[in-house]
């Protein structure tokens, strides 16, 4: 270093050292002059923008700006850059949120534009939204292709909606309504099948010889009388013990079988006909429906009927002791009568409600019968107890007819006053107007409160008569039932 205290030393080269300067000259003894590094070059936008050397290196230094300083890190996939107080900048990421559909992959951001991109996923497996295909695929255009289809193939009284499965694949199935038909029922509204035991009896009846017999006049073969020539009986009535019975009638040698379409068959069973006086072999929990037992749980024989529940039909809301007689004939065709479920009731004309029957005082009972030997007055379908006076001074009630058993009964001139025929008869004017058997295949349908009565397994046809029912193509059995699978259609048969 030149020194300044020399007086040759004036204006040549000198150090006042620091290394901040440059190109010193002495000036007098002072070394001075020179150029000054500048500092205006900080490594980021987050430091000052004028810097300070430092002397002894040469080397400049800035303050670091505040970390509420805004600045640029360059990377357009981050906003919001702010200085980090050292001296960095630092922004937050750019979020590219969900991918536009399954077959996408999370999305990356692209630092030259800031925005994103979504590669897609050719071949992996996606959902086209349908639980009911399975493999479904992804496509090179982002789409899910569906895979093949699931078969679902419910079983009876069980629905599939199509489209309609898990989300595994497997198919879903629900119940049918209480008012589907199944193979030999009714579904139950729970996904089973009931199958009516009114239908099993009602096959029976039609099959079992309901043809059987002659048409004897008044001398044999009717209800009550002496059976014809090979124990014929007329209308499908049987031979018990050389006496005729109508058919739905019980067996007067057995509490346990009845006349049912020709045969005397047993009687009080699930499926079988009813036992006298619309017994169910004693059950608490059985209906009697149209000469046929139907156990508790199980269907009345069509679904207008509804479920059996303890001794009443429509989940035990008529047919009962007391409760509102079941309707004959939901369709309004045949005019089929209204009926009650349990033992010894009939539907009582003032009320239209299930009345004990049969007694002193009591309505008549189905077919217009009165126990003990009483009398049925037509005109107000009630008993006049045997022995009784019966009414409008026509005598006594005798063996079931009145005027000490002169008129009213099988092959007798219908008593006055509208007390008619005063048991399971009806007048026949073709007869020469007495009182004929009713209620058998072919006979006239006997009266009743409502429409007009037939013994099982026959119903109340035209013309007034009573004819099969419940077989394929024939009128549908009162209460719009129908033997094994077939339905009972608008127009009252059986399809």
């Amino acid at each position: 270093m030149t020194d300044c205290a020399d007086s040759d030393c004036q204006a040549r080269a000198c150090n006042d050292g620091s290394l901040c300067t440059t190109g010193e000259t002495c000036t007098g003894t002072t070394c001075g002059g020179g150029t000054a590094t500048v500092c205006n070059t900080p490594s980021t936008t987050c430091f000052a923008a004028v810097g300070t050397c430092a002397a002894a290196t040469g080397q400049c230094t800035y303050a670091a700006l505040p970390n509420t300083t805004a600045c640029s890190d360059g990377d357009a996939c981050t906003t919001s850059d702010l200085c980090d107080g050292n001296g960095a900048c630092a922004g937050t990421g750019v979020v590219c949120g969900a991918p536009p559909g399954a077959c996408f992959a999370a999305g990356v951001c692209q630092a030259g534009t800031g925005t994103c991109s979504f590669a897609v996923m050719t071949g992996s497996s996606c959902s086209d939204t349908n639980n009911c295909t399975l493999a479904d695929a992804c496509a090179a255009d982002g789409g899910c292709v569906p895979g093949a289809p699931v078969t679902c193939t419910p079983a009876a009284c069980m629905v599939f909606t199509p489209n309609d499965c898990e989300v595994n694949g497997t198919c879903r199935f629900t119940p049918a309504s209480n008012t589907t038909a199944c193979d030999g029922g009714t579904c139950n509204g729970t996904g089973t099948c009931i199958t009516s035991p009114f239908d099993a009896g009602v096959d029976a009846g039609v099959d079992a010889g309901v043809d059987a017999g002659v048409d004897a006049g008044v001398t044999c073969g009717g209800p009550g009388q002496a059976c014809c020539a090979a124990n014929a009986c007329t209308g499908g009535g049987c031979c018990a013990s050389g006496t005729c019975v109508a058919s739905g009638q019980a067996n007067p040698a057995s509490a346990t079988s009845v006349c049912f379409g020709g045969s005397l068959v047993a009687c009080g069973t699930n499926g079988a006909p009813c036992c006298a006086n619309n017994g169910c072999g004693g059950s608490a929990n059985a209906c009697c429906v149209h000469s046929i037992c139907v156990t508790d749980g199980m269907t009345c024989g069509s679904a207008s009927l509804g479920v059996c529940s303890r001794r009443g039909c429509l989940n035990d809301s008529c047919g009962d002791n007391g409760q509102t007689c079941c309707g004959g004939d939901p369709n309004n065709n045949s005019g089929a009568a209204d009926f009650c479920t349990i033992a010894g009731r009939s539907c009582a004309a003032s009320n239209s409600q299930c009345t004990t029957c049969g007694g002193a005082g009591q309505p008549c009972c189905d077919g217009n019968v009165c126990t003990g030997g009483g009398c049925c007055n037509r005109a107000t379908s009630t008993c006049t107890a045997a022995a009784a006076a019966c009414p409008s001074s026509l005598g006594t009630c005798t063996n079931g007819g009145c005027s000490g058993g002169t008129c009213g009964r099988l092959g007798q001139p219908p008593c006055a006053s509208g007390v008619a025929c005063t048991g399971p008869y009806a007048v026949a004017p073709s007869d020469g107007g007495v009182c004929t058997a009713c209620g058998g295949l072919g006979q006239t349908c006997c009266p009743a409160v409502s429409g007009g009565w037939c013994g099982a397994p026959f119903a109340c046809g035209n013309a007034n008569v009573c004819q099969r029912c419940g077989g394929a193509g024939e009128m549908c059995c009162p209460g719009a039932t129908c033997g094994s699978t077939r339905v009972c259609s608008a127009a009252n048969v059986c399809n």
